[in-house]
C-alpha cells in the first residue's frame, strides 16, 4: 500500500504501536474533521491567502482557459476566484472560464460568462446551466479540488480528465 503523505509527512494512526500509515479513507475522514473544526475567521483567512497567492503568480499571462471547480460547503472558496476572473474579462486579459457539470461518473466542462450562469446541480453544487456551451479540450489552467493528496498521482476522477 502506498503511504499517503500530507504536507510531505506520512499521516499515522494515533494509539497504534506499529505506527502504520493511514488508509486513504482514514486520511480523508481525518482531514474532513480538521477542516470542519476551522472557525469561519480561520477559513476566511486561508481563503484570502490562497486567493492572493493564486493571483500573484504569472500563470495568468497569455492564458486562454481557466477550468476551476466550484466550491461547496467548507471547501476552499473558488467562487471569489471565479468571480474575479470573470470580472477580469473587462479589466485585464483574463482567460475564458469553463466549470464542470457532473453526470454520473463523468464530467464535462461548460463555458460560463457570469456567475448567473451557475445553478444548483448534483448535491446542490453550483454548475453551469443548460444554456452554457460545452467546451472541448483546450489548453489552460485547471484548479483541482482536494482534501488530501498523494504526491505521485491525482485522484481517479481527475486522472480520467487529465
Amino acid at each position: 500500500m502506498a503511504v499517503l503523505r500530507i504536507w510531505g509527512r506520512p499521516l499515522e494512526r494515533k494509539n497504534n504501536t506499529d505506527r502504520q500509515s493511514l488508509t486513504k479513507q482514514e486520511a480523508r475522514s481525518l482531514m474532513k474533521q480538521k477542516r470542519a473544526l476551522l472557525s469561519e475567521k480561520e477559513r476566511e483567512e486561508k481563503d484570502r491567502i490562497i486567493f492572493e497567492r493564486l493571483f500573484a503568480e504569472d500563470i495568468w499571462e497569455g492564458l486562454d482557459w481557466f477550468y476551476p471547480f466550484v466550491s461547496y460547503g467548507t471547501e476552499v472558496d473558488t467562487i471569489a476566484v471565479i468571480r474575479h476572473v470573470l470580472e477580469g474579462r473587462t479589466t485585464w486579459e483574463a482567460p475564458r472560464v469553463a466549470v464542470p457539470r457532473v453526470r454520473g461518473r463523468d464530467m464535462d466542462f461548460y463555458e460560463i460568462t457570469s456567475m448567473e450562469d451557475l445553478e444548483p446541480g448534483y448535491r446542490e453544487i453550483l454548475e453551469p446551466g443548460a444554456s452554457c456551451p460545452r467546451v472541448t479540450a483546450n489548453k489552460g489552467l485547471m484548479l483541482l479540488p482536494g482534501l488530501a493528496f498523494e504526491r505521485r498521482t491525482p485522484g481517479r476522477v481527475w486522472r480520467r480528465i487529465l
